[in-house]
């Protein structure tokens, strides 16, 4: 790998708090983005409600009306987290 011997202790904070952060950011946005537009939405056949749960009031299965079936808030959350995780790992591997 490549060394960074010639990146000051000082630099080399501030480039991985910069770098942690927008990737965190990126992280963040790509929550959101999931969230809004792949995530499975369902109507609870009791109330009337639209959920993210595929049961809802206690009653039979939600009927599903958005996005991927399996993109649960769960999944979601761990694409979150896995993408910009795996950014890092790219990143590093790179640089060091």
């Amino acid at each position: 790998g490549h060394s960074l011997k010639w990146i000051d202790t000082n630099s080399a904070g501030s480039i991985a708090f910069g770098l942690v952060s927008l990737v965190g950011i990126a992280g963040s946005i790509v929550d959101s983005v999931l969230g809004a537009t792949l995530q499975a939405r369902f109507v609870c056949p009791n109330c009337g409600r639209i959920t993210e749960n595929a049961h809802h009031c206690g009653q039979n299965p939600a009927t599903h009306v958005s996005g991927w079936g399996w993109m649960t808030n769960d999944a979601v959350n761990l694409i979150g987290v896995a993408i910009p995780a795996l950014i890092i790992v790219v990143i590093l591997a790179i640089v060091v």
